[in-house]
Order: structure tokens, then C-alpha cells, then sequence
């Protein structure tokens, strides 16, 4: 098309919109291709819709939060709140303890003893009892110390025994408070094994003294004091066992001066064992030597085979 013929500017825009015979038909407008041209109209068709479906879908999704937050709040008022309560009564009621229909007696506990154990040093004894005449407790609790917890033990307690619970060398300053925290307790029923009692099912099992306990105070003149006490472990029952604590305790008349533990690995039925433990910080006289072995008669892994 020449310059000065009539119309070009017309013909020329008309031919830029034209389809392209080589591209099968309608290609381009101001560089839009045909995809967005559809995808732009389909948007300014449904833009309102769209608006309304994810204002829909926000309003049902927020109604469900506030639903579920709606149902917690009526299930801890109109439930949750009710058993909470039945459980507060239970636990301060006199039938708390009931297991398997059989009244249970809770553990009872002492005030704790607190011992000089060295330079910023305590040893803890706290007494604890089980009054229940056909269970035994496994036992996990732990000292605080001026509000400081101390490292979690775990123990038990025989039907029917009053026992120590202890923590040596736990760090303190002067004057800090000391209480125990019962962590849990798990309650089992005893298997005695043809046994009338608890009683007749310990006796032959628990045969296990200290011989001759005497307890030698430290040299006066020494640096650093150090008193010990000896004894002879003696099995005096027909069962070999393992790992058997022993806790041994100092007396000045009828009060506690000293404490100390030790493990014995294994003991053979009839072994008779020396044992010498130390304490290193001043002791006040000392009068008896008591010492408390401790074996879970009712776990069968503290047996030893008579090969063992």
C-alpha cells in the first residue's frame, strides 16, 4: 500500500487484528494472548461471584473456630468441669485409695531428717510407711532443697514396712527448707506364693544382718577427718540375690547422727561378707551402728539361679 492511497491508516489496523491464516486463527491483541484474553473475561463475568464464594468460605471457617472454642468452653463447664470436681472430692474423700474394691491406706510420710553431710552438704532421711497388709508400692520421688529439685529416685515399700528415703550430699545453704515430693506411686498386689501373709512370705526371704557392727571415730589429730563403721553381711537365707542397698545409719542414744549407703552386687545364700563404709566430715559421738538392707523381695529379678 502506497503512503498517499486513502484509508491506509484504517486497512493498516484492520490487518494487525486480522486472524493469522499460518496460526490457525485469532492470536494477538496488544500482545494479549487469546488464553488471558478468555481468562480476563471470565474474571470481569464472575469477579463478584468469586468475592462472595471466598468471603463464604472465610465467614464458615471462622464460625468453625469459634464453634469449636463455643463446645471446648461447654464441655470443661458442662463435663469436664463436673468430673474435675468428682475427682477433687475423691482424692480428699476417705474412700481415695480404694483399688479393686479393696481399701488402701496412702503411704505415710515424716517430717524429713536433715544431716550435716560435709563443706555446703546435706544427707536427707524422710520416713515412710506402708500400712497395707497385701500390696507393695513402687515409689518415684525426689527432695527440694530451699525450692531447688533434687535428682528423681525410684524405690519401693514391702506390705506393712517403715522405711528411710534418702538423699546424700544434696547442696545447701544454711538454713533451707527441705520437703519430699511422692512424684508417683504404683500400688501391686502381693503374690505369695502358697504363703498365708505377706508376713510368713518375707520371713524365710529377709534373713539378712549386719554381724557385729562397730563404728571407729576418726584420729583427732588427723587433717581431714574420716570415722568408719565395719560389720559382716551376713545371708543367712537359702536365696542367692542381686544388687541389695544397704542403708547404714548412726545413732547418738535414740537420734540419727550419720547416714550412709552402699550396693552390694551379689550375695550368695549363706555368704557372709565384710563391709566397711566412711564418712568424711566430724560426727558427734556415735553410740550404735544400724544397718538396713533393702531388697524387693516380690521382683523376681533380684533372685540369683543357684547356678548364678
Amino acid at each position: 500500500m502506497r503512503r498517499g492511497d486513502k484509508g491506509g491508516i484504517n486497512d493498516l489496523l484492520y490487518l494487525e487484528g486480522m486472524a493469522d491464516p499460518l496460526n490457525g486463527g485469532f492470536e494477538s491483541v496488544g500482545a494479549a494472548t487469546d488464553k488471558e484474553l478468555r481468562w480476563s473475561q471470565w474474571w470481569v463475568d464472575h469477579k463478584e461471584q468469586v468475592k462472595k464464594t471466598g468471603l463464604g468460605i472465610f465467614i464458615a471457617f471462622d464460625a468453625i473456630l469459634i464453634g469449636a472454642g463455643f463446645w471446648g468452653f461447654i464441655d470443661w463447664l458442662a463435663i469436664g468441669g463436673i468430673k474435675e470436681e468428682q475427682a477433687i472430692r475423691q482424692m480428699t474423700s476417705p474412700e481415695y485409695g480404694r483399688f479393686n474394691s479393696l481399701r488402701l491406706e496412702e503411704i505415710q510420710i515424716g517430717a524429713p531428717i536433715v544431716l550435716s553431710g560435709g563443706s555446703g552438704k546435706i544427707d536427707i532421711l524422710a520416713p515412710v510407711e506402708n500400712r497395707n497388709a497385701t500390696f507393695w508400692a513402687d515409689i518415684e520421688y525426689r527432695f527440694l532443697v530451699g525450692g531447688a529439685e533434687q535428682p528423681l529416685r525410684k524405690t519401693f515399700i514391702l506390705p506393712g514396712q517403715a522405711k528411710y528415703l534418702s538423699e546424700l550430699g544434696a547442696s545447701s545453704s544454711s538454713g533451707a527448707s527441705v520437703e519430699l515430693k511422692i512424684e508417683s506411686r504404683t500400688w501391686r498386689r502381693v503374690d505369695l506364693q502358697g504363703a498365708s501373709s505377706a508376713a510368713d512370705f518375707a520371713a524365710p526371704r529377709l534373713d539378712i544382718r549386719a554381724e557385729n557392727p562397730v563404728y571407729l571415730p576418726s584420729d583427732p589429730l588427723a587433717t581431714v577427718p574420716s570415722s568408719s563403721a565395719t560389720f559382716t553381711l551376713v545371708n543367712g537365707t537359702a536365696y542367692g540375690y542381686y544388687e541389695i542397698d544397704l542403708l547404714v545409719l548412726l545413732y547418738r542414744g535414740d537420734a540419727i547422727v550419720g547416714v550412709n549407703k552402699v550396693q552390694v552386687d551379689t550375695l550368695a545364700a549363706g555368704e557372709r561378707k565384710p563391709m566397711q563404709l566412711f564418712w568424711y566430715q566430724l560426727l558427734p559421738q556415735v553410740t550404735k551402728v544400724q544397718v538396713v538392707p533393702e531388697i524387693n523381695i516380690f521382683d523376681p529379678y533380684v533372685y540369683r539361679s543357684p547356678r548364678g
